[in-house]
């Protein structure tokens, strides 16, 4: 059975999903039906993904079409649940993410991060931006079948939702991923079940997604991939290791693409991450301090040495 479970709203989104799952060596698979003629392609692959073609459609119906596919879908060996959303907010999201938080039980909240930063869409304050511009002032809010008229997150989800929603916002992300944590754990007392979360970078869906294995709540993943993406490569282990040459990478530039480029590649390798403050950091000498270096940080994995004084930013990454 697939360890990773992606229900779509449409066909393009679960390929797209599909896409950044397959960049991060996962065999990913969509299907088009949930008849015995797909379990096979089903139980060999790492990440099933599944198009209800409810985006269009009305609450309702949406809330049937999803929750037939979870029922199908779900299984002791299933470690992420994901309801892939547009990336623009359009469609039944509170009634699709409300069949998934039924069909799996009351011990499950939705994660809401829709942000996906190359592609310019950003949560800040609570409030979706594409490129820079509100939702709501974008040719999103002219849509003929689903167009959206506000901005805010929370509300679209409250809106559709019948479930208590909680905004998350970036003021409250600052403390570190234990206090977030904490966050997350009381709002799951308080009743709520489903979070949203502002998110600008990379680097904020590594913190949620962290944050989400701290709390050891169960989680439901609600984005358009990226956060996805970002807590499968934190929790599955691909089947088939594809990677087996040793690869060092050298980037020195005070430039903003390297900090683009390295968020890019932070979503598509299982890469971990450590920070140095450089001013504290001495450069070895002997061949045996370079080795003693060198094997810093958790084996097997590669590794991404950040160094960030002032305006500084060099980066090493590294293949066990």
């Amino acid at each position: 059975m697939a360890a990773c479970v992606v229900v779509a709203d449409d066909l393009t989104g679960a390929n797209a999903t599909g896409v950044l799952l397959t960049r991060m060596q996962y065999r990913a698979s969509t299907v088009m039906s949930l008849s015995e003629s797909d379990q096979d392609v089903i139980r060999d692959c790492d990440c099933v993904l599944f198009p209800t073609d409810s985006r269009g459609v009305d609450a309702q119906e949406a809330y049937r079409r999803v929750s037939e596919a979870v029922e199908k879908l779900k299984g002791e060996q299933v470690q992420l649940y994901c309801k892939r959303i547009d990336s623009t907010l359009r469609g039944n999201l509170g009634s699709e993410t409300d069949a998934m938080l039924d069909c799996l039980g009351d011990d499950y909240i939705a994660i809401v991060a829709p942000c996906f930063p190359s592609s310019g869409r950003i949560v800040i304050g609570n409030y979706m931006l594409v490129n820079g511009i509100p939702l709501h002032k974008t040719n999103i809010a002219l849509d003929p079948k689903c167009p959206v008229k506000i901005s805010e997150v929370d509300k679209l989800f409250q809106a559709q939702s019948k479930y208590k929603v909680r905004s998350i916002q970036i003021s409250n992300m600052m403390k570190g991923v234990h206090a977030l944590a904490d966050q997350i754990s009381e709002a799951r007392r308080d009743g709520v079940r489903i979070i949203t979360f502002d998110c600008v970078t990379q680097e904020d869906l590594e913190l949620i997604a962290d944050a989400c294995l701290v709390s050891g709540e169960k989680i439901i993943a609600v984005d358009p991939g990226a956060f996805t993406a970002t807590l499968a490569r934190k929790i599955i282990k691909p089947r088939m290791e594809r990677r087996k040459n040793r690869i060092l990478v050298l980037i020195g530039s005070v430039n903003s693409n390297t900090t683009a480029q390295m968020e890019e590649l932070w979503l598509s390798q299982k890469t971990g991450k450590i920070f140095v403050n450089t001013k504290c950091w001495k450069v070895k000498r002997t061949e045996t301090e370079r080795s003693t270096a060198w094997c810093a940080g958790p084996s097997g994995k590669q590794i991404s040495i950040l160094c960030r004084p002032l305006w500084e930013m060099e980066y090493i990454r590294r293949t066990e």
